[in-house]
């Protein structure tokens, strides 16, 4: 062991004294080792693939299943029409669960008024 650390301790030093750089130094003359066949066939590069398209950041797998459609649709095209039909339809729900408030508060008074 000893005389192994020895040897890669000498050839450091004399690549070092040498000029020759970690990437200047090859120890196999193909990239990729074959175990079964030619020991070094020309290889084609590869074209590159193109990236795949970005995934939208709001999509229904991402978003909880109660999501009202409206505001997913706002978050994937945030537009002026899209906000102003998403505020109108949070003010028509406002206004039903205050209508509802309003009968519950009523049928829970003892009189039955307000």
């Amino acid at each position: 062991m000893k005389t192994v650390l020895a040897s890669v301790a000498v050839v450091g030093i004399v690549f070092v004294f040498n000029g020759v750089r970690a990437e200047d130094v090859h120890l196999l003359d193909c990239a990729q080792v074959q175990f079964f066949g030619e020991a070094c066939t020309p290889q084609t590069p590869l074209e590159p693939t193109p990236a795949p398209p970005p995934a939208p950041l709001f999509s229904p797998e991402t978003m909880a299943l109660e999501t009202p459609p409206l505001l997913l649709k706002l978050l994937e095209a945030p537009s002026v029409e899209n906000a102003q039909a998403f505020v109108d339809w949070q003010q028509r729900r406002y206004e039903r669960i205050r209508e509802v408030q309003q009968l519950l508060h009523r049928l829970a008074s003892p009189t039955g008024q307000p």
